[in-house]
């Protein structure tokens, strides 16, 4: 058995090909998936979009969605947020949140972008945490929208930190147009954070638009804004998105997906016996 988190797609880009080379490698990628994943009695992708996606010709066998799963021991709304804030120096206005790489594909441009027209009409903070190589001009685009004192970079954080830094926050972002999951929204969702997520690849199978976040067009810095306004203006709003959160998460409970995977076992042992 084996799973697939990996699109050749995301990939090839970090080559810094030329285009004709980049469709060369994509295609070579698909092909070694392709050779080694159909010798597997089953293929598995952490959700219904990437188990798609992973479906090529010749694989022979339909990839099953199982979630990567999320501790809901650990990310929980019983975390103490307010030691954290205080640590950090963030300051005390409602909190945007992004946690992840600061990379490529999770377009966090976008969402500085944004910040503009949410500051002019909330009194809020975006705070990034997480480390990568486009943090220099991350920091370089803050200093141009002059928004030094409206944006945190808290870099990389420790495991026992992170928990905490979601109940810090008021409303979770993710503008990444390559997730097949998103580990980090989950983590949100499951620590009773509505979400505000890019209308692309697997995130709507976590963000269900108008009931625990919202969606918005990929690279749509406008429309980004204009949910953030919304929810974060609106306490009720944000109780009730939060709640809805904790609702669809549920069903990512890793206890449920080790239950999975513990049957598709004894399926492939009985098939094996036989």
């Amino acid at each position: 058995m084996g799973t697939n988190h990996m699109v050749p797609e995301n990939v090839v880009h970090h080559m810094h090909l030329p285009p004709k080379a980049e469709e060369k490698v994509r295609i070579y990628l698909w092909s070694r998936f392709v050779q080694i994943y159909k010798q597997l009695c089953f293929i598995t992708a952490p959700t219904a979009t990437a188990a798609k996606h992973s479906q090529r010709p010749g694989l022979g066998r339909e990839v099953i969605p199982v979630s990567c799963g999320i501790d809901l021991r650990s990310f929980s709304p019983d975390n103490d947020g307010l030691k954290l804030k205080q640590r950090y120096g963030i300051p005390g206005r409602v909190i945007l949140l992004y946690v992840g790489r600061l990379d490529k594909e999770k377009r966090i441009e976008v969402i500085l972008h944004a910040m503009p027209s949410i500051v002019e009409r909330v009194d809020a903070q975006l705070v990034v945490a997480g480390p990568g190589k486009l943090r220099n001009d991350l920091e370089t685009l803050v200093a141009n929208l002059r928004l030094k004192d409206r944006v945190t970079f808290l870099g990389h954080l420790s495991e026992e930190d992170v928990p905490g830094l979601y109940r810090a926050a008021d409303v979770f972002v993710m503008a990444g147009v390559a997730e097949l999951q998103s580990i980090a929204t989950m983590e949100a969702m499951a620590s009773g954070l509505p979400v505000i997520a890019a209308n692309a690849m697997a995130l709507p199978e976590l963000v269900h638009h108008d009931e625990n976040g919202f969606l918005f067009p990929e690279d749509d810095a406008q429309a980004l804004a204009a949910a953030a306004v919304t929810i974060l203006s609106n306490e009720p709003l944000r109780r009730q998105m939060a709640k809805k959160s904790l609702e669809i998460i549920k069903v990512h409970d890793i206890n449920k997906v080790v239950e999975q995977y513990e049957m598709l076992y004894a399926l492939m042992l009985a098939s094996d016996a036989h």
